[in-house]
């Protein structure tokens, strides 16, 4: 384990975490679809997908007080510390995805869908570097530790989609549809075979999967009501947690209170639309609600107080859409 060691005695220290994240997952699908007099429709596609990930952090202290700036009392003169690392994955993988839909009567459509787990390739690269100042003293310590480089594969949950949607005549419809994901099904797997020196089990990596992780469900409402040319268009999402219930509580400092974090992810939309035989415009306005956590580092002593970043997010978002038909 590694665990944090601050360079200024007795800690008084301001600390500060800038993280940048970006990432993107693409998707090309190979498909075939057919129907049962026109009541029961059947499809399944092959699932390719690209994805990258990177992400960088900068964790900061520095004696904004001017609190340590001897040697006195085993102590540092200590002005500023920084630890920059950075990590970047880059995969492919499949999966295949199956469908089926009925349609009871021309007003009701019920489906199903299942997507099996994704098999993903997937490598790391990673990068860590610990700068240094001390008070008066115009020299930047600067420690680099060596770059790491891995490879292994990922194997994504299954996912279990089932929805519906009723026709409101020629004036709109509503829909619904539930997802079931099981986290716990998730699992790390050596790229290499177990008789290579390079092979790794993964053991613990998918112990703590089982530990921490459960099932998670989505929730999506929605409904569009038609007035001549003009639509509008209701909607609602929720997204649980990935992660079991107990693991969502958090402490506050100093009165060390417990705390506990959003379940997921809850989404909010409305909209606005106009069609036309060679346009249509849309508008919508998105609000998002969400919460997260991070454990920045972890002290010696397992029973201390560890910082930790908890970021409760809400976001309001406005989507203009304008379209052709030729």
């Amino acid at each position: 384990d590694v665990n944090y060691v601050g360079a200024a005695d007795g800690g008084n220290v301001e600390q500060t975490v800038e993280i940048d994240e970006i990432g993107r997952n693409n998707e090309w699908s190979i498909g075939f679809a057919g129907n049962l007099e026109d009541r029961i429709y059947m499809g399944a596609s092959l699932g390719i997908q690209n994805i990258s990930y990177q992400t960088a952090m900068t964790f900061k202290e520095e004696d904004i007080n001017n609190l340590h700036n001897t040697f006195a009392n085993d102590s540092t003169p200590f002005q500023s510390g920084t630890f920059t690392t950075g990590f970047r994955t880059r995969g492919s993988g499949f999966n295949l995805r199956l469908g089926i839909i009925g349609k009871p009567t021309d007003y009701l459509r019920i489906g199903v869908s299942v997507v099996t787990p994704t098999v993903l390739a997937l490598t790391d690269t990673y990068y860590s570097q610990i700068t240094g100042n001390l008070d008066d003293d115009p020299i930047e310590y600067t420690t680099d530790a060596p770059d790491g480089r891995f490879s292994y594969k990922f194997v994504n949950p299954f996912k279990v989609t089932v929805g519906g949607m009723a026709l409101l005549g020629k004036r709109g419809f509503i829909s619904a549809d539930f997802d079931y994901i099981d986290y716990t099904n998730a699992k790390y797997k050596s790229d290499v075979s177990p008789s290579s020196s390079f092979y790794y089990n993964f053991r613990d990596e998918n112990n703590s999967i089982q530990d921490l992780f459960s099932g998670a469900y989505n929730l999506r409402l929605g409904g569009e009501l038609r007035f001549g040319p003009g639509r509008a268009r209701l909607g609602y999402g929720r997204y649980t947690s990935i992660l079991k219930k107990e693991f969502l509580n958090y402490y506050t400092y100093p009165d060390n209170t417990v705390q506990k974090l959003r379940d997921g992810k809850q989404v909010y939309t409305l909209g606005l639309g106009l069609k036309q035989k060679s346009f249509y415009l849309d508008l919508a306005f998105v609000h998002e609600e969400a919460s997260d956590r991070r454990l920045l580092y972890t002290l010696p002593d397992a029973t201390a107080y560890s910082p930790e970043l908890v970021n409760k997010l809400s976001s309001n978002n406005i989507y203009m859409t304008i379209g052709f038909t030729f």
